[in-house]
């Protein structure tokens, strides 16, 4: 009536492999876009975003780093910027926003 532990062992080959992360197996790209910032939502219900509409007035949305939305919005509201992103699975993370040059 005695309570005793025991070790239960299984060889690896008998266990499944683990699943392969999604972010390891799609690739990104990276994206140069420039455009104006027309558009900017920090709501708590979606990523910060930001839409920038190039010249040929498509629009492009981009995932904002929560530290970076209120360093760029307020500043470059409506003028022409150079974004620079990583595409993957059809989303664009910001990695660099700079006001672009003067032509």
């Amino acid at each position: 009536g005695e309570e005793r532990s025991v070790e239960i062992t299984k060889p690896a080959a008998d266990f499944p492999a683990p699943p392969v992360e999604e972010s390891a197996s799609i690739e990104s790209e990276a994206v140069v876009l420039r455009g104006i910032l027309r558009y900017a939502n920090a709501t708590s219900s979606q990523k910060n975003q930001i839409r920038i509409v190039d010249s040929d007035r498509k629009s492009h949305t981009i995932d904002v780093p929560d530290e970076m939305m209120n360093d760029i919005v307020p500043p470059m509201w409506d003028t022409l910027v150079v974004v620079e992103g990583l595409k993957k699975a059809g989303k664009i993370d910001l990695q660099k926003i700079d006001p672009a040059p003067k032509e």
